[in-house]
């Protein structure tokens, strides 16, 4: 059964994704090549039949940062938000141009932590662009069931808030 959480129009193209954001963000032989081997088709989203010249590229890219992220420490990553924030913007952009919504949630969850660490009132836009990204994919029904949804709305409930801001200010803290 499939169900849908927004109107779709005739002409439409309706997707499902198979992968995770770590595949989504590989290059196209390779989600081709998985998708073949895991669930025996070929992908003909026009993502997958019609990739832009730059596509593999920033799908590198955007690999790349999330595998910094997951190999790193929530500590480490926190602690340098001036690289981290950097790095949270390039991904988004990235998976924005990409369409890698599953990864735009992940992106703008480490942008919450990095701002929420430091009590910065921004956090509050971070929680606020996951949950739209994962309303994209769960719907808002489901999506206001997730805990994002309460930090969207008070970032200061997240149990860290402001566990950085009165370290004393580091050198890094400048981009």
């Amino acid at each position: 059964m499939v169900i849908a959480y927004r109107d779709i129009k005739p002409g439409d193209e309706i997707t499902a994704s198979y992968s995770g954001p770590h595949t989504l963000a590989s290059d196209r032989a390779t989600r081709i090549s998985i998708l073949k081997a895991a669930h025996h088709f070929t992908c003909i989203c026009r993502i997958c039949a019609h990739p832009h010249p730059d596509s593999d590229t920033n799908r590198a890219r955007l690999g790349a940062l999330l595998k910094k992220w997951e190999e790193a420490s929530i500590d480490a990553i926190v602690a340098n938000p001036a690289v981290s924030l950097s790095d949270t913007s390039e991904a988004a952009r990235l998976a924005e141009t990409e369409n890698v919504t599953q990864a735009l949630i992940y992106i703008y969850l480490i942008e919450f932590y990095v701002h929420a660490a430091w009590g910065a009132e921004a956090a509050r836009e971070a929680a606020q662009n996951a949950l739209r990204s994962l309303a994209k994919i769960r719907g808002w029904e489901a999506a206001r069931k997730h805990y994002v949804a309460g930090w969207a709305e008070d970032p200061a409930s997240y149990e860290s808030w402001g566990i950085l801001k009165a370290a004393p200010k580091r050198k890094y803290w400048r981009a």
